[in-house]
């Protein structure tokens, strides 16, 4: 991985590490049915497509159903199946997005076990970092939130689910994934504060049901692109992001996840 502005900005994301911290969108179903109310799960963990335990609701926010033509607030989560969920009736048409997003939680390291995490999740430019500046002895606190997304559709897509959210970090598909069939390659970007970031590391998981696990697809180019090979069934894409935080003397790290779930049934 690359600095991608400042030798104080590096991306940290890897493949065991972004499954450490996955907040995730699970609805009952990815295509709506008409009259039927959709049931939306919350996941916190590295299972998919299962909950390993239900997200925190006091940090819970951006709780939300967007669509072309408004905005439905999620309310009334209630924990199940380790998971949070909410019921609600959806009457608007075309691809939706479905949000949930975790305020920022912190973490301490003493050295050794912050040098042990650092190998074991490959993040060595972290580590150069450290050893550059003298830092490689101290102990570390890591604040980290977390963003996610699903896409959901009731009828015909549209072009909605191109569109972003406006998250700190997300992953924004340039075609929406239920107009694609297995074998398509689906063009996602990834935004931070808005802007393409490069560098980044991207994984994907997918399954018709049993439990799976992902694999790395790739880094985001200069211009924030990756391309996806679609499979059949349902997806989780991941990536995240690390920079150095503005106030030593109250982190020293601040990492921020990014999630994205979908549908591909071939149809």
């Amino acid at each position: 991985m690359k600095s991608t502005k400042t030798a104080l900005t590096l991306c940290v994301a890897t493949l065991s590490q972004l499954l450490a911290h996955d907040l995730y969108v699970m609805p009952d179903r990815f295509r709506l049915q008409h009259g039927q109310p959709l049931i939306i799960e919350l996941h916190n963990g590295d299972a998919f497509p299962d909950s390993e335990g239900p997200p925190a609701k006091e940090r819970l926010r951006d709780t939300r159903i967007l669509g072309q033509s408004g905005t439905i607030e999620l309310k009334d989560f209630r924990e199940a199946n380790k998971a949070i969920v909410a019921t609600v009736p959806v009457d608007a048409k075309g691809s939706l997005i479905v949000t949930a997003s975790l305020s920022a939680n912190s973490r301490k390291y003493d050295a050794k076990k912050f040098a042990a995490y650092l190998e074991d999740e490959g993040l060595a430019m972290v580590a150069r970092y450290r050893q550059a500046h003298g830092e490689q002895d101290r102990p570390v606190t890591e604040l980290y939130s977390k963003y996610a997304k699903g896409l959901i559709v009731n009828g015909t897509p549209t072009s909605f689910s191109t569109k972003p959210v406006g998250f700190k970090i997300e992953i924004v598909p340039t075609v929406d994934p239920a107009t694609l069939k297995p074998g398509a390659p689906m063009p996602v970007r990834i935004l931070f504060d808005g802007k393409p970031m490069a560098g980044l590391s991207v994984e994907a998981t997918w399954t018709t049901g049993a439990p799976a696990k992902p694999s790395v697809v790739g880094q985001t180019d200069s211009d924030g692109r990756l391309t996806i090979p679609l499979q059949k069934g349902k997806c989780r894409i991941t990536t995240g992001y690390s920079q150095r935080y503005r106030d030593q003397a109250v982190a020293n790290w601040e990492t921020f996840f990014a999630t994205l779930t979908f549908e591909v049934t071939g149809k």
